[in-house]
């Protein structure tokens, strides 16, 4: 009895996430960027993907309750959050996109002076999403 309630309960705090993580469809190389229209670290990156000709599908948190539903899955907790196959990066850090774009076959340098979108500071934490 015990057992079956901790499954009960678990499937109530983690099913959603379970649904909605795009994780596991999401084929190896491509990319998504979960963001929304006022973050200035999501315009950053939109310009150096774009700059760089690198394919990405953008999904806006605040605009799409399918987006905002699979960000929470991720355990997003700001903007950009971005997946590249099974990678997580989270915001402008280096250290995790520039590897996971890398892995994906992209070469980009969104971070040194004169790179596209590079006006901001490359330890920029993701924004956090307005609630």
């Amino acid at each position: 009895m015990a057992l079956g309630l901790s499954l009960v309960a678990l499937a109530l705090d983690r099913g959603p996430a379970w649904y909605f993580d795009p994780r596991p469809t999401n084929p190896p190389g491509h990319i998504i960027v979960y963001s929304t229209r006022w973050c200035p670290a999501c315009a950053r990156l939109r310009r150096c993907l774009e700059g760089n000709r690198v394919p990405f599908e953008e999904r806006d948190v605040e605009a799409s309750t399918r987006a905002n539903s699979e960000w929470e899955a991720l355990d997003g907790y700001g903007v950009p959050l971005t997946v590249v196959g099974q990678r997580l990066a989270y915001g402008m850090r280096e250290r995790e996109l520039r590897p996971a774009l890398a892995e994906a076959g992209f070469t980009v340098d969104c971070w040194s002076a004169g790179a596209p979108g590079s006006a901001l500071p490359s330890s920029a934490e993701p924004t956090p999403k307005r609630r």
